[in-house]
């Protein structure tokens, strides 16, 4: 009897976007990207994870060239004749070899007279009377509009101690990102607010918070062993009470901030900067012994510089010893890295494609990794991403920088059975 074998193979292939990689707007592929035969990498490995892949390659594969988007030239909104606008919705397709296509290719003869404007005027501001045939020169018809001086949206200048709820924009003094204590809706509530010409400072313009009503912390960046003046104004609302509202609190560390004497040193931390202490107990409350090299533990990758045993770190923390106590292992990768070894054509150092989100075990393992100069290239280089994988929508990237095989399997048909098989990438 005759049989007949069917191998079907499904093996993984490395994963592909439907989309593709692109180009910034108003750069093009670099001509040895789209030329048969040729090769062009990225600065990565292929193996990085998609958003430094992504930034990367963009860098290395795109240029600028004669033929630009519309998007590309800064000028263009300017380069638009009286009249005309720029069309952003197109901003990126068209394309234009200079200058003198700009008005051709990106701008559009679409702005009304004020009688055929669709819009509005905004809040504060009135509708000009005998403007009718007027051309608007943007998209906003600023020329339509005018200020109504009977509401508060209206220009006013608030006098020294006062300030203008209309004018309040987001602050952030601590890294928390801060708003301002008046919402949207009752900044657009003032701007309609109804007020006269001899009353609009009164009507429109609110008192400046004062320090010590105003309810905040002197823990933004910049301000260890602050406290909060009890005299003095805010520049505006309580929210934008900050380094003008903080004063040295001078029974702190922080405060105080001592100039310990040789072999004692101060601390960095906010519990440190916040300790209690006086000027006559200053050192003895805020200086300590320096820690010596021998207790610190380098960070992956390092090791003890030679004779540091006993060296004195420069501060409190155990953590601020590695620059003193450790340097770069040359058995290591990084430390081969930081010695001038090169992974040759084709090639980058695998700690180049790490992220933020790229575990820190990951890392870590990079940096012990053992190796020679002759070894260097096998143990800590990676193969680099090409442009052309990259336009072409082909991955091996992972979100957390690791490379991601994708085994299959293949079915063998003998006759009426069927045989399976683990296809190992």
């Amino acid at each position: 009897m005759q049989y007949t074998i069917i191998l079907i193979a499904l093996c993984g292939v490395p994963g592909t976007s439907a989309a593709g990689g692109t180009c910034p707007a108003g750069e093009e592929w670099q001509t040895a990207v789209t030329m048969a035969g040729s090769t062009l990498y990225c600065n990565v490995p292929a193996s990085s994870a998609t958003s430094q892949l992504e930034k990367q390659c963009q860098k290395s594969c795109c240029s600028s060239s004669a033929s630009k988007a519309c998007s590309s030239y800064g000028a263009a909104v300017a380069a638009c004749t009286t009249g005309t606008l720029f069309v952003w919705s197109t901003a990126g397709l068209a394309t234009v070899s200079s200058q003198t296509e700009i008005q051709a290719k990106c701008c559009t003869d679409v702005y009304p007279t004020c009688k055929t404007w669709l819009g509005s005027c905004p809040q504060g501001k009135k509708a000009k009377t005998g403007q009718d045939a007027t051309k608007c020169t943007s998209i906003m018809c600023n020329e339509c509009c005018e200020n109504d001086d009977k509401v508060c949206g209206a220009t006013v200048s608030c006098g020294s101690g006062f300030y203008s709820p209309g004018d309040l924009t987001k602050v952030d003094y601590t890294g928390k990102d801060i708003l301002d204590d008046v919402s949207k809706a009752e900044k657009e509530a003032w701007k309609v607010k109804a007020t006269t010409e001899a009353n609009k400072n009164t009507d429109c313009c609110t008192a400046v918070a004062t320090c010590a009503a105003a309810t905040f912390t002197c823990d933004f960046p910049g301000s260890p062993g602050s406290k909060k003046k009890t005299t003095g104004n805010c520049p505006k609302n309580g929210a934008s009470c900050g380094p003008s509202c903080c004063e040295k609190d001078l029974e702190t560390c922080g405060g105080l901030s001592p100039t310990c004497p040789a072999g004692k040193v101060r601390g960095s931390t906010d519990a440190w900067s916040a300790k209690k202490s006086a000027k006559a107990t200053e050192i003895a409350d805020c200086c300590s012994d320096a820690p010596v090299c021998s207790a610190h533990t380098c960070k992956a990758g390092k090791k003890k510089k030679a004779a540091v045993q006993e060296a004195k770190c420069q501060l409190a923390e155990l953590s601020s010893c590695d620059s003193t106590c450790c340097e770069w292992d040359a058995t290591k990768c990084k430390g081969l890295e930081e010695g001038g070894a090169s992974c040759g054509s084709g090639k980058v150092d695998t700690g180049s494609g790490f992220v933020k989100a790229t575990a820190q075990a990951t890392q870590d393992a990079y940096l012990n990794t053992v190796a020679t100069t002759d070894t260097y290239k096998d143990k800590c280089c990676s193969t680099k991403a090409t442009c052309q994988d990259f336009k072409a929508g082909i991955s091996r990237a992972t979100t957390s920088g690791t490379q991601q095989v994708h085994p299959g399997s293949f079915i063998v048909l003998v006759g009426g059975f069927a045989l399976t098989s683990l296809c190992v990438m």
